[in-house]
């Protein structure tokens, strides 16, 4: 079973997120904060990380340029609010893009499937 981190400081985010992916036969755990997701990555591993950028403490951004060198297997995707946000130089250098990035609120759940199952496929 694929695990899949997901890092939100909304709860009711988390909740739906974890729902709908569950349902699709993802084993999913929770963080509300970057710092805490480092604390479970330090005790398992994980597939694919769903990452809010604005988060309490560390942000989303510094989150996986932390995470990138001790995890590189790791595939990222970013869950903003924020539609004006630009992909930093810093992300698209250790392999994101702007299809790594997904828009809250999602309109459509069946595009983040679609998204992790393709992050998944080309491991």
């Amino acid at each position: 079973m694929k695990r899949i981190l997901l890092i939100d400081d909304d709860s009711e985010v988390r909740f739906n997120l974890q729902l709908f992916l569950e349902d699709e036969g993802f084993d999913c755990i929770l963080a509300d904060s970057a710092e805490k997701a480092i604390v479970l990555m330090e005790k398992q591993c994980f597939d694919v990380a769903i990452v809010d950028l604005r988060l309490p403490g560390m942000n989303g951004e510094e989150f996986i340029l932390k995470t990138h060198p001790v995890c590189p297997k790791l595939k990222y995707i970013i869950h903003t609010g924020s539609m004006d946000y630009n992909i930093s130089e810093h992300l698209i250098e250790v392999g994101l893009d702007k299809e790594d990035i997904m828009l809250k609120p999602l309109e459509n759940m069946n595009d983040l499937l679609n998204k992790i199952n393709k992050l998944i496929a080309n491991e």
